[in-house]
């Protein structure tokens, strides 16, 4: 019989995440066209190829990783692309769309793109907040927030609750065997 082969969800994502491990400049550029390719071809009727929270997540890790060398203009381009992507999963402030549902590797991805990617120790503090403010508003924060809240804000993380217990509802949409580790994390 004949058989057509077409790639979808799985081969897409792959694909952006190949680019977000690799080492060029333009990383995130061409793991933001094949997103904008997956959404197209899902707007058109291809059911197979539904972007994702973890689509839009692994665009947001090519964002965050871009090589050290790369320069302004590709560093900013990054930022731009992975504001876009976070637009999109989190738009109109809710945390539940078409595309699915920003988690703590959303969060995580995020900050560290965030953090790496805004020079201004002002500006950076304030789009880490705001992410930080989310995270704990969807009940997202686990072991690994803390983590990249302290290694590229570390003055936020130092402002967390003086008892180092930090309030159930920020981990109330972690999986039990992690929410258990978030109030022994606090201490890093």
């Amino acid at each position: 019989g004949h058989f057509e082969a077409k790639p979808d969800f799985m081969a897409y994502t792959s694909a952006i995440n190949a680019w977000a491990s690799g080492n060029s400049p333009e990383k995130a550029k061409r793991a933001w066209n094949l997103f904008l390719k997956m959404q197209d071809r899902y707007k058109d009727g291809d059911l197979s190829i539904k972007p994702n929270d973890v689509s839009l997540t692994a665009v947001m890790n090519a964002c965050a990783h871009i090589p050290k060398r790369s320069s302004t203009e590709h560093q900013q381009n990054a930022l731009r692309i992975a504001l876009e992507a976070q637009n999109i999963l989190l738009q109109d402030g809710d945390n539940s769309n078409e595309y699915g549902t920003a988690n703590s590797v959303t969060f995580k991805t995020l900050i560290i793109v965030f953090g790496k990617l805004i020079p201004s120790v002002a500006r950076r503090r304030h789009f880490v907040s705001v992410a930080f403010e989310r995270c704990c508003k969807e009940g997202q924060v686990d072991e690994s927030i803390l983590r990249v809240l302290k290694t590229y804000t570390p003055d936020l993380h130092a402002k967390l609750p003086a008892n180092k217990e930090l309030p159930n509802e920020w981990s109330r949409n972690i999986r039990k065997g992690r929410r258990s580790k978030v109030n022994r994390e606090i201490n890093l």
